[in-house]
C-alpha cells in the first residue's frame, strides 16, 4: 500500500481514537451521569459529598446501600447505622473517614434504653484514635461520691447516680457491682485529659460532642476504582442501592464505561504499522 495512504489512514485512526475517548459535551449525555456529576450532597458544614453517599437532592442511584444522609433543618446531617442513629460532623473523602456522634446519648446522657455503640455488620469501623468510655448508671452513693466523674439522672431508676471513665480509672474503684446499667460509648482518646479537668456531666458531654472517628468502605470499592478509571461515576441501580452500577456518558454499565470503539480503532492502527 502506498506510504501516503497509510499515513492518511493512521492519522484518521489516531484522530478517531482521540475523539472517542474525549469527554462528550453533547446533549446526548446520559441523564444519570449528568445528575450524579452535578447533584452532590451539601448540608450545613458538609459540602459537595459524593459516592458512596446519597440523600437530599442526590438520588439513591448516585450512592450505595448504607450511606444515605439526611439533612436536618439545613444544618446537621444524620446517618443510620444498623439500629442506631448518628450525626455526621465531617467527612473526609480522600481518607475515607468520617467523624460522627451518637445522636441519642450525645444530646441526653440520661436517655432511656441506652445501649452500647455498635458498628458491626456495617460499612464503618472504628479508627485507632478511638477508645471506649464506660458509663455506669444506677450506682450506689458509696461509688459515685468518691470520683469527680459522676452525675445524677432524674429518670433512670430509683437509684439515679451515675459515673463514667475509662477502664483504667474504673479498675481503681470498688462496689461497681452496685451499678445496675453499664454502657460503652466511643470517644476520642483525649478523653483522659477531659477527666483530669474536673469531670462531671459537663466534661462527659464535651467528650461526646467531639464525636469519634471511623473509616468507611462500600461493598463495591474495587468496582468503583475501575469505573472511575474508565471515566465513569460510581453509583447503583435505579431501584436497588445494593447493586453497583457505573454511570457513563453513553449510559449505565455493570462495572466500567464501554471502550469497544476506541479498542477497535486501536487494533486497526496497529494493523497499519
Amino acid at each position: 500500500m502506498d506510504k501516503h495512504i497509510i499515513l492518511l489512514l493512521r492519522s484518521f485512526v489516531a484522530i478517531s481514537i482521540l475523539l472517542t475517548t474525549m469527554p462528550c459535551s453533547c446533549s446526548q449525555e446520559d441523564s444519570r451521569f449528568s445528575v450524579c456529576s452535578q447533584s452532590l450532597y451539601s448540608c450545613g458544614s458538609l459540602t459537595n459529598i459524593s459516592y458512596p453517599f446519597w440523600g437530599q437532592n442526590r438520588p439513591s442511584f448516585c450512592g450505595s446501600r448504607g450511606f444515605e444522609l439526611q439533612c436536618l433543618h439545613n444544618r446537621t446531617t444524620s446517618i443510620q447505622v444498623g439500629s442506631q442513629n448518628f450525626t455526621a460532623l465531617g467527612i473526609n473523602e480522600t481518607d475515607l473517614t468520617m467523624r460522627m456522634v451518637r445522636s441519642d446519648i450525645a444530646y441526653d446522657v440520661c436517655a432511656y434504653n441506652i445501649s452500647n455503640t455498635s458498628l458491626s455488620g456495617s460499612h464503618f469501623s472504628f479508627l485507632p484514635t478511638v477508645q471506649n468510655l464506660t458509663i455506669l448508671y444506677n450506682c450506689s452513693s458509696e461509688v459515685s461520691t468518691v470520683v469527680n466523674n459522676s452525675f445524677t439522672c432524674g429518670n433512670i431508676g430509683a437509684n439515679r447516680s451515675a459515673i463514667y471513665g475509662n477502664e483504667t480509672l474504673l479498675r481503681q474503684l470498688t462496689n461497681l457491682e452496685s451499678c445496675g446499667v453499664r454502657v460503652q460509648v466511643p470517644v476520642l482518646k483525649g478523653i483522659q485529659l477531659v477527666e483530669a479537668e474536673g469531670g462531671g456531666v459537663d466534661a462527659l458531654n464535651k467528650a461526646l460532642d467531639e464525636g469519634f472517628d471511623v473509616e468507611y468502605s462500600a461493598d463495591s470499592s474495587d468496582l468503583c476504582t475501575g469505573c472511575r478509571d474508565s471515566g465513569g461515576l460510581c453509583g447503583s441501580a435505579m431501584n436497588d442501592t445494593s447493586h453497583f452500577s457505573c454511570h457513563c456518558r453513553d449510559g449505565t454499565h455493570a462495572s466500567s464505561c464501554s471502550a469497544k470503539k476506541s479498542m477497535s480503532f486501536l487494533f486497526l492502527y496497529f494493523l497499519l504499522e
